[in-house]
């Protein structure tokens, strides 16, 4: 009986993986469309690995696919309720996820983002530190 048990637990581990990858390749692939559609593009330079101008802002996919997985987590294990640790990882990665978007969007529009470049760094890292560390 226990094995039976176990050998479930993994398919619903496997089938949730799937649901997550695709979801994420599902808004990933919706939001570069988008992205491309309204022109927030990052022009190739001389420092570029692209030749095409391409979109900026696709972790936003990733952030919202992160957020979907931790409520679904915590709907399924702590029975609709959002516990501290989840929330406090939400809302680092949001924060993160604002700060790169807004890092991306200054790199397209405007060659003085050194400073927001180094705030950036440092919130990404103090991020990481709390994260890890507490």
């Amino acid at each position: 009986m226990e094995e039976a048990s176990l050998s479930s637990s993994w398919a619903i581990i496997f089938m949730a993986i799937l649901l997550i990858a695709f979801i994420s390749w599902s808004f990933t692939y919706l939001l570069i469309k988008f992205l491309t559609k309204i022109k927030i593009l990052d022009h190739p330079n001389e420092r570029s690995n692209h030749k095409v101008p391409i979109p900026v802002g696709g972790g936003i996919a990733i952030i919202a696919t992160f957020a979907l997985m931790i409520w679904l987590q915590n709907l399924i294990a702590e029975h609709y309720q959002w516990s501290q640790e989840a929330v406090s990882v939400f809302v680092f990665a949001l924060i993160l996820a604002l700060v790169s978007f807004i890092d991306d969007i200054l790199k397209v529009f405007s060659h003085l983002s050194i400073e927001f470049k180094s705030l950036s760094r440092d919130l990404r890292q103090l991020i990481i530190k709390v994260t890890l560390f507490e």
